[in-house]
């Protein structure tokens, strides 16, 4: 028993390091190559017994991709399995195996946008809106395909309020800073509640995510002009603004500025709320990240992401006033990634005065922890709803598996696995 948990809990880290790489069953028991041969006969044999041109340019996908390891024929296979849509969860296995490797990139972004169209409130659409959010900094260059289709969307009546519609905005807002539109950025991000003024410090320390809880800078220290000593030399805290810096060149906000080597960072703002509210701080952050509001503990990760999903979400209670928040974060292979959103209880954007300076607050000393409330998570939500809508598909059984491996629930991820090995 102890030697099969070992071996799925294997799987599970080997999806998180291979993206969107379904689980298959002949992963738990290899076969010989006689043995496999004859399996792949007889699953050609099956695929041409199913109706549907569409049931079998999927099951032939399937087969090239698993057993044959010929991406390009798996990726013309399983496109056109989802151009036909007889087999939603193709196009959702095309995505992996495109993405994979990054290759087929415009095929991908094609059939994204076809299965977003089909259905933008279902939950195949909202995983493909997700994933063209997750994919933009490797997809440059296929704006013209992108923008039409999302500005379209974001139009929509029926999508006001969605997730959906926060994914429009986010990607539309990064085509126009990358097409140099900054009005039209600037209009997206003005109510989409981003935390941009911060006080940042960094890189300290290393850079391959040991050591993360050395408090290189004292976390809950209020010094301002205070100089901070470091291997890399003397850091000081740095006030910035994430949108009028421009601080990644040709990239999303919530950049630290280009140069700079992999780290720790800290960045530190002020919230200004006219009254006690129920906020949602939404964090996304690809590495060990930590938050605090007020000075104290209101999140904590200490692992690397296994997946591109790299968004938490966490309720606080504000008081009225000034409000400190404070963001520890690791960053290896870019310079300082992640970005903070504020929301409220309904996931609508909040709008608060924000202040990187130390003047005109109250002392923090002696505050109460803030009352916390757990959120739910909306990409489990729109894992769900793709899994009742194909339950038998394995690609979704497997990315349940890794938001279950990353709550840290290994009862229901050896569960998902089993399921997905069976199907």
């Amino acid at each position: 028993m102890r030697r099969d948990l070992r071996r799925l809990l294997l799987i599970g880290l080997l999806l998180g390091l291979t993206p969107l790489r379904p689980v298959r069953a002949e992963w738990f028991d290899l076969p010989e190559p006689a043995k496999r041969e004859g399996r792949l006969q007889a699953l050609l044999a099956q695929v041409l017994k199913k109706p549907g041109e569409g049931a079998a340019h999927y099951e032939l996908g399937l087969l090239h991709l698993f057993h044959k390891n010929d991406l390009a024929a798996a990726v013309r296979h399983l496109s056109q399995a989802a151009e036909l849509q007889e087999h939603p969860a193709a196009a959702l296995y095309f995505m992996g195996a495109a993405q994979a490797l990054r290759v087929e990139q415009e095929n991908l972004l094609r059939t994204s946008l076809d299965l977003l169209r089909l259905d933008p409130k279902g939950p195949f659409g909202q995983l493909a809106a997700q994933r063209i959010e997750s994919l933009f900094g490797s997809v440059r260059g296929y704006n013209s395909l992108v923008t039409p289709c999302f500005e379209e969307l974001f139009r929509r009546s029926d999508i006001q309020g969605l997730e959906l519609r926060e994914h429009l905005r986010i990607t539309l807002a990064n085509i126009y800073i990358d097409e140099g539109r900054s009005g039209d950025a600037d209009a997206m991000h003005a109510e989409a509640g981003f935390i941009e003024d911060w006080l940042m410090a960094g890189p300290f320390g290393r850079f391959d995510y040991l050591g993360f809880d050395t408090a290189f800078l004292p976390e809950i220290e209020d010094a301002p002009q205070k100089i901070y000593a470091s291997a890399r030399g003397d850091i000081p805290l740095q006030a910035m603004n994430f949108h009028r810096e421009r601080v990644f060149p040709r990239g999303s906000r919530g950049r630290l500025p280009e140069g700079r080597a992999g780290g720790t960072f800290y960045a530190l703002t002020f919230l200004n709320c006219p009254k006690d509210v129920s906020a949602i701080l939404r964090i996304n952050s690809a590495g060990p990240i930590k938050v605090f509001v007020n000075n104290h503990l209101v999140l904590e990760r200490d692992r690397i992401r296994l997946w591109l999903g790299t968004t938490d979400y966490f309720g606080v209670e504000l008081r009225e006033g000034w409000n400190k928040v404070t963001v520890k974060f690791t960053s290896q292979q870019r310079p300082g990634a992640f970005t903070l959103r504020l929301l409220d209880k309904t996931g609508r954007p909040l709008r608060v005065e924000t202040r990187t300076t130390f003047d005109s607050y109250p002392s923090l000393k002696g505050a109460p922890p803030p009352n916390t409330f757990e959120v739910r998570l909306p990409a489990g939500d729109y894992f769900s709803k793709a899994l009742r809508a194909a339950p038998s598909a394995p690609l979704l059984l497997a990315l349940n598996s890794r938001l279950a491996i990353q709550a840290g629930d290994y009862q229901a991820a050896k569960s998902l696995l089993k399921r997905a090995a069976g199907s």
